[in-house]
């Protein structure tokens, strides 16, 4: 391979995947029970936040199916990008 960014990647950890993928919810705690629930992801970590209306945020959690990994989070903890 010629592309140097692929000749430096490094080995991915064992147990880790390749590719990962995050995604935020209003109800992240309500969706994490849902993906669980309905598609048979299992929760490997969930670290809560603060409480805001009532509701605790999820900082960050974990999720795997098979090989996957899925984080989930809290909207409000979703990365802040400007569209260019």
């Amino acid at each position: 391979m010629n592309n140097p960014i692929i000749r430096s990647m490094k080995p991915t950890p064992q147990g880790w995947p390749r590719i990962s993928s995050g995604i935020y919810y209003r109800d992240a705690s309500k969706m994490i029970t849902w993906l669980c629930d309905a598609f048979g992801f299992e929760l490997r970590l969930k670290v809560d936040g603060d409480v805001a209306n009532g509701e605790v945020s999820v900082v960050h959690s974990e999720l795997t199916y098979g090989e996957g990994l899925v984080m989930v989070g809290s909207e409000n903890m979703a990365p802040k990008r400007r569209l260019v």
